[in-house]
């Protein structure tokens, strides 16, 4: 949700539009958002899989992957949501993670996802 605030004073001006999906909030409104096109999508792992399983959305287009808090996410076990999320997405896409720390385990996932 903080990503989506920062970037709406830049996005609204420039005709760019974002959703934010997570889970805990009511899917609806988040689908409507999705179906609707938007230029960014924001994201938590497991409400962004729903979605790719159930067809509600899918990445065909996306061209530009960024993984926030790489590390956060190696901790808490996102990476095998992660490694799926990137199934769904383009082989050609430019990947960008961002990491607080940079352990060899982020290190080694940024190898398999930076290609």
């Amino acid at each position: 949700m903080q990503i989506h605030s920062e970037f709406e004073p830049f996005g609204i001006p420039s005709g760019l539009r974002a959703t934010c999906i997570y889970g805990g909030a009511d899917r609806y409104p988040q689908k409507k958002d999705l179906r609707s096109g938007c230029e960014l999508v924001i994201a938590t792992p497991g409400r962004l899989i729903d979605f790719l399983e159930s067809e509600d959305t899918n990445l065909k287009r996306v061209s530009y992957l960024v993984i926030d808090e790489a590390d956060k996410m190696l901790d808490m076990g996102f990476i095998p949501q992660i490694e799926k999320i990137v199934e769904y997405i383009r082989k050609d896409r430019q990947t960008l993670m961002w990491s607080a720390t940079w352990p060899q385990e982020v290190r080694r996932l940024a190898a398999d996802l930076c290609k």
